[in-house]
């Protein structure tokens, strides 16, 4: 349904939006970050991946709703329901990349983790799974280590493969279960220490993401990155012309650009005063 990869990204992104909409009735503060997805091999030596989108949310539905097949979680919840929960969101994750994880932060020590990847569908069926872990609070194992005994388990052996494909930073490098769970773990830090007051937090994760021919294991480190790159690019030129709803205190980051939300408003009333002196 998407006839370019901007599009199916603005999909996403107006996941985020909906998900971290301010309410005027309340002090909800929405925030959006978009973000290269990076791997340090040793200190100035970055790896580019993929892409990653992160919004807090006032409502996020249990991501076994989230990630079911053609359903939307959000079509009967009414209006304050999220837009992550629709169809767009596998459609997009699916388009974009041979594979995706979806991240959730869910109260204050609730985790899950949802995959959407090519190799795990079958001509039988279709396989979204999700797994919940606790954050290592109050004697609870750390995330890393209950990941490392889920996937091992001999039922998750597909799901490992697609843990240690993440954990494969280089083009022509080695999958590793071990890495990738690394990265992972560090994605839910991540959501913890940058959004460490918000309860409610919402991530997209698009590895070795597909953009204008440059993607996964048929290029090179520096296609992934320049991929990503122009990526970002984009949406730091679409975003602002595109929302126009978004107030200033809407916190919107793409890359490392904080993006203001007056470029179209402006113009709208310079057109309008224009149009009212030539009337006169």
């Amino acid at each position: 349904n998407f006839k370019s990869p901007l599009l199916m990204l603005l999909d996403l992104v107006d996941n985020a939006v909906d998900a971290a909409m301010e309410r005027e009735e309340n002090d909800f503060a929405g925030r959006v970050q978009i973000y290269r997805d990076l791997y340090e091999v040793m200190p100035g030596q970055t790896y580019t991946t993929g892409l990653c989108i992160r919004n807090n949310a006032k409502e996020i539905a249990p991501l076994k709703e989230v990630l079911q097949l053609f359903i939307s979680a959000k079509a009967n919840s009414g209006s304050d329901s999220i837009g992550e929960n629709g169809v767009g969101l596998k459609q997009s994750c699916a388009a974009l990349s041979d594979l995706s994880f979806v991240l959730v932060k869910n109260g204050l020590n609730n985790f899950e983790l949802g995959i959407i990847a090519k190799v795990l569908q079958k001509d039988d069926g279709v396989y979204l799974p999700c797994f919940e872990f606790k954050g290592g609070h109050n004697g609870d194992k750390i995330i890393g280590q209950q990941m490392l005994e889920t996937f091992t388990k001999p039922k998750y052996r597909e799901v490992k493969e697609c843990i240690a494909e993440y954990g494969k930073v280089r083009s022509g490098g080695n999958p590793s279960v071990a890495r990738g769970i690394a990265r992972l773990s560090k994605h839910f830090d991540d959501m913890n220490q940058k959004f460490f007051d918000e309860p409610l937090v919402f991530e997209v994760i698009v590895d070795k993401v597909i953009h204008r021919g440059k993607h996964s294991e048929t290029t090179g480190s520096q296609d992934k990155n320049d991929a990503v790159r122009e990526i970002i690019n984009e949406l730091q030129h679409e975003i602002p012309r595109r929302y126009l709803h978004l107030n200033e205190s809407f916190k919107f980051c793409v890359g490392k650009k904080e993006l203001a939300f007056k470029h179209w408003p402006g113009k709208s009333l310079f057109f309008s005063i224009h149009i009212i002196f030539k009337l006169c």
